[in-house]
């Protein structure tokens, strides 16, 4: 979960605790917001009004730029297609982005109805006369996953003797017996719930602990002692404690997706909002890379807004096509006792089944930590851990580790190396197992350059600050990397880097895994050479076209496989072989 204050804030902190990260803040800026906006006296007298700017986060009335006529008197607003019956005509509205308000009027004499569904959506505007009956609405009416329409009660409230502005509500009921499964570490509310039922979480800490917060998966959910939560999918819940108590700070979190309509990912968002905070917008974020996370203000991305969230539970549930997307966080911007606007974001999802890449086999070249076939050279203080291997270039193509040939003649062995160093004119069995695991090489290279891709091309090729999740990632040039890269995902993930040309690492960067993210699912194919430069941290299976070059005092936590050669100067390079 982050943080990011959007005005004056100037400091930015990040605490670790409880194995979670606490928001760090940044400054970052807000446009004006445009406000279009309608008087609406009947269907067939709609006045456009003035659009009307203001600072985000700002609160503006409309009611002195509406149309007026003396025959016609205020019944309800709608904003962004959300019928919003309980505010008045000199309600002041909060600026976000640019949104859609409609004030809808009705005659002496007659009554707006407003029909609308369960979640506020507008379907429908009639005026009626007074002591009238109002329509029903047969067609076009929404729908939502496991639920039906009644057909007994169709609506909140009747449609006959209608005497005042009224709204009607699209009544459902729900249709499964779907039970989900909801475990609590650490608090009692344990036990099966009936689809969308909401459950109350209660900590029962022992002797001397205090609670802290809950938590679902590596995020915060709330710091509320009562927890609610609405069971969509099975879950398991934590109740966190330690010896005193934390000051409460917002927080936003993300389901995992839910599957709840066909060809499309649902999530809920989920706010924790302390009382000295005023919400101003939240929503969801969307990107259609499914290989590249989500940035603030991204122009790649999409912020969508939601318009309505369960007071009790502070979620929200919102809907995407699977193919539109491939990442997805939640988000909300408040407002503290200081007037500063403040951005939270959620942990980011993958909608499932973008990707479902399968690792890279090395087979007989798993063997080995560096693998060539021409040489490798070291100066310096170089340490290894593994096997080294050159062929069809003899031993002595592998300079400055001093060998010593073993008496059987099969190996040979150095201080700087953990492990085995074998040449092509060592005795049998040698020659053709390092004959097997080149071939293998090759064929392990091949296979990594001729995968599917997922993302082509990303940032023509610079990689400098990049976030990215799993996935087959082509680019048509060389790909620089001037600051540390971070891949995030799980340990069964996969990342598979095909590079035209050269790879190029500046000093100083590293290769950060997170998540659970392993080297050996990391796969970094090029057309022609490698150069990392000076006390680098490199991770992953390297299938070099040419020759690779590490600059002093790098570090490599994976293999380092070259059609040509590798040259070291002062570097540790540690096998990671797959279990």
């Amino acid at each position: 979960m982050k943080k990011r204050i959007i005005l004056f804030l100037l400091v930015l902190t990040v605490l670790l605790f409880g194995g979670l990260t606490r928001a760090k803040a940044e400054i970052i800026t807000r446009p004006e917001v445009n406000v279009t906006l309608r008087t609406m006296f009947d269907e067939f007298n709609i006045i456009e009004n003035s659009t009307i700017s203001g600072a985000y986060g700002s609160t503006l009335t409309m009611s002195g730029s509406l149309a007026t006529s003396e025959d016609y008197t205020f019944a309800f607003w709608i904003v962004n297609g959300t019928v919003r019956k309980d505010l008045p005509i000199d309600h002041p509205f909060i600026l976000t982005k640019d949104i859609s308000i409609d004030a809808v009027f009705s005659q002496t004499g007659e009554h707006a109805v407003i029909f609308m569904d369960s979640n506020g959506k507008l379907i429908d505007i009639q005026y009626v006369l007074t002591g009238t009956d109002a329509t029903d609405i047969t067609t076009g009416l929404p729908d939502k996953p496991f639920y039906v329409i009644s057909t007994t009660e169709k609506w909140d409230l009747p449609l006959t003797n209608i005497t005042e502005d009224t709204v009607r509500i699209l009544q459902y009921l729900i249709d499964t017996t779907q039970n989900y499964s909801l475990n609590v570490i650490g608090g009692t509310g344990s036990g099966s719930y009936l689809f969308n039922s909401v459950a109350t979480l209660v900590p029962t800490p022992e002797t001397g602990q205090v609670f802290q917060y809950w938590k679902i998966g590596n995020e915060i959910v709330s710091y509320s002692e009562n927890y609610l939560v609405t069971l969509y999918t099975d879950l398991t819940v934590e109740a966190i404690y330690g010896t005193e108590t934390l000051s409460a700070q917002p927080v936003v979190s993300i389901s995992e997706p839910l599957a709840l309509r066909t060809s499309k990912s649902s999530f809920v968002g989920q706010m924790y909002i302390p009382s000295e905070y005023t919400l101003i917008e939240y929503g969801m974020t969307t990107s259609p890379l499914a290989c590249e996370c989500i940035t603030l203000d991204d122009p790649s991305s999409t912020q969508r807004q939601a318009s309505k969230y369960f007071g009790l539970t502070g979620e929200f549930l919102m809907t995407f096509t699977t193919l539109e997307i491939g990442h997805v966080m939640a988000y909300m911007i408040l407002k503290d006792a200081s007037n500063n606007l403040l951005y939270f974001e959620s942990e980011q999802q993958r909608v499932p089944d973008v990707l479902n890449n399968e690792i890279v086999e090395l087979n007989s070249a798993e063997n080995f930590v560096i693998l060539t076939k021409t040489g490798i050279s070291t100066t310096g203080s170089t340490f290894i851990t593994g096997d080294i291997g050159v062929s069809p270039a003899a031993l002595s193509y592998l300079t400055g580790f001093a060998l010593v040939i073993d008496i059987s003649g099969v190996f040979a062995t150095s201080t700087l190396i953990d492990g085995f160093a074998y040449g092509a004119d060592l005795l049998a069995p040698t020659p053709a197992n390092l004959t097997a695991a080149v071939s293998a090489m090759e064929a392990a290279y091949t296979d990594a350059a001729s995968r599917a891709p997922d993302c082509i091309n990303i940032n023509s090729g610079d990689l400098s600050g990049k976030n990215l999740s799993p996935g087959v990632f082509k680019f048509d040039m060389g790909v620089l990397i001037n600051s540390d890269l971070t891949l995030t995902g799980s340990a069964s993930d996969v990342w598979i880097f095909q590079i035209a040309t050269t790879l190029t690492i500046s000093d100083d960067v590293s290769i950060i895994l997170a998540g659970g993210a392993v080297p050996e699912n990391v796969f970094w194919q090029t057309g022609t050479s490698v150069s990392i430069g000076a006390n680098v941290n490199f991770q992953g299976i390297l299938l070099a076209g040419t020759a690779v070059s590490l600059g002093t005092n790098s570090t490599v936590l994976g293999k380092l496989l070259s059609q040509t050669a590798v040259t070291l100067i002062s570097n540790t390079i540690e096998d990671r072989k797959r279990k």
